[in-house]
């Protein structure tokens, strides 16, 4: 996985809301998996590759974001053009496969 964030290069990463009510538990595995990836991608020596900052941490998740009294949407993001991409990673993760379906 730290390989993934060092090749892609993102501006800002997407997790979920980390102080999410437990309704699942999506929420905070996800968000702790993708802070650890984001602290060993910086790491020098990892890999051997440089360390670098990490980008800006982003919160909340479209799906998600009802969950949470105190999210605030601060950014609209436009995923059109890699929905595509989106749905098939989706469709990859067996808990998910119900919303990679066509509807």
């Amino acid at each position: 996985m730290v390989a993934i964030p060092r090749e892609r290069q993102p501006d800002v990463p997407l997790t979920h809301v980390a102080d999410a009510p437990p309704v699942q538990p999506g929420p905070q595995p996800a968000q702790a998996t993708t802070l650890l990836t984001r602290k060993i991608a910086q790491a020098h020596g990892h890999h051997r590759a440089p360390g670098r900052s990490p980008p800006p941490r982003g919160s909340g998740s479209s799906r998600a974001s009802h969950r949470s009294a105190r999210f605030t949407p601060g950014l609209l993001l436009d995923i059109t053009p890699v929905s595509d991409v989106e749905t098939k990673t989706t469709g990859c993760m067996t808990a998910q496969d119900h919303m990679a379906r066509p509807s």
